[in-house]
């Protein structure tokens, strides 16, 4: 499938007509992905996944802390 055809596709499917239209497209088709990209780029940079209780930092990302009385 050439470029063309992919991008007659893309415009038949989604009913593109105005530059919005082409916007809702590509979020709808590469949003997920992207920021699945992002989430593990982060989790790359900060050196341990989301939810991850196991490492000896004291700055977790999901808000678990221990209360200060």
């Amino acid at each position: 499938m050439s470029k063309k055809d992919i991008v007659k596709y893309i415009i038949d499917e989604y009913g593109v007509t105005s530059p919005t239209d082409i916007t809702n497209a590509l979020k709808d088709l590469l949003g997920e992905t992207l920021q699945d990209m992002l989430n593990s780029e982060f989790d790359e940079y900060m050196g341990y996944d989301k939810y991850d209780q196991k490492t000896d930092k004291t700055n977790y990302r999901n808000g678990v802390y221990k209360k200060n009385s």
